[in-house]
């Protein structure tokens, strides 16, 4: 990756570098993303949803909207897709017959262990040219980074409107450390 020269006799702005690099990460992330889901025969807000049942269990389809941020209408559409294809099952909650639960299939949550076996290997593959501690470093840094941005993104949204949350760090974008 080539950055554009710097002006002659001035050193290159580190944060503005440190931004574009993670904009290139984002891209290429979100690349691997698109593959994976597509090798599953589905678009990656579906492949999404499947994540954060993955990761969240059995969980409502007003909580499945919230974190995917998207209209219960939207949510409904994914579901129904998912359902059709196998992946997800409703149910109804024990004590409010209102409330449509979502799971993953077995089928689902084999399909899912195959893949994470693939993500782990992956992040063993992108931090293989990096010492522990240099490893260690980089995500302390991402961590804060992340955190930074995430309060950006909430004050770029301003207050929320309607029943929705401000874009954010949330539960359902980020995989579990352990």
């Amino acid at each position: 990756m080539t950055d554009p020269p710097a002006s002659a006799g001035t050193e290159p702005n580190l944060a503005e570098l440190l931004l574009r690099r993670l904009f290139e990460i984002a891209d290429v992330m979100s690349s691997l993303t698109d593959y994976a889901a597509r090798e599953l025969g589905m678009s990656a807000a579906r492949a999404r949803l499947l994540w954060i049942l993955r990761y969240g269990g059995t969980i409502s389809m007003r909580e499945l909207a919230t974190r995917l941020e998207v209209t219960p209408r939207t949510i409904t559409g994914l579901v129904d897709g998912l359902e059709a294809d196998g992946w997800v099952r409703r149910g109804t909650h024990s004590t409010d017959r209102r409330v449509t639960l979502i799971t993953l299939t077995p089928a689902a949550v084999t399909t899912l262990d195959t893949l994470e076996r693939g993500y782990r290997q992956l992040a063993e593959r992108v931090v293989m040219d990096l010492s522990e501690d240099e490893t260690r470093t980089v995500v302390s840094a991402l961590d804060r980074i992340l955190d930074r941005l995430a309060a950006e993104a909430v004050i770029a949204a301003g207050p929320p409107v309607g029943a929705g949350k401000p874009p954010g760090r949330s539960p359902g974008r980020r995989l579990p450390t352990a």
